[in-house]
């Protein structure tokens, strides 16, 4: 899922957490017993993700996925294909 919307993104391991690089940290995966947090590096600046972004840092949000299904939907997409442009690559 990520590589096909952020294709130049590197898959790292950081912080125990599985992490997508590219000029800055794009986004992390991390799991929990019920859910996924995709966690977006600079979701706070993303457009439109004031919408479904959940957070108060300064500039980390996520989405939290319950169904391997969720990551399908069009508002996650164009979350991912917002962080590749902000990512600028």
């Amino acid at each position: 899922m990520i590589e096909k919307h952020i294709p130049h993104a590197v898959p790292v391991v950081k912080w125990g957490w599985f992490c997508y690089t590219g000029n800055g940290n794009i986004i992390s995966i991390v799991v929990a017993r019920k859910h996924v947090n995709l966690q977006f590096w600079r979701g706070a600046h993303l457009p439109g993700g004031e919408k479904i972004l959940k957070g108060t840092g300064k500039d980390l949000r996520h989405i939290k996925l319950t169904r391997a299904a969720d990551a399908r939907r069009p508002d996650v997409v164009a979350m991912l294909k917002a962080a590749r442009e902000a990512d600028g690559t």
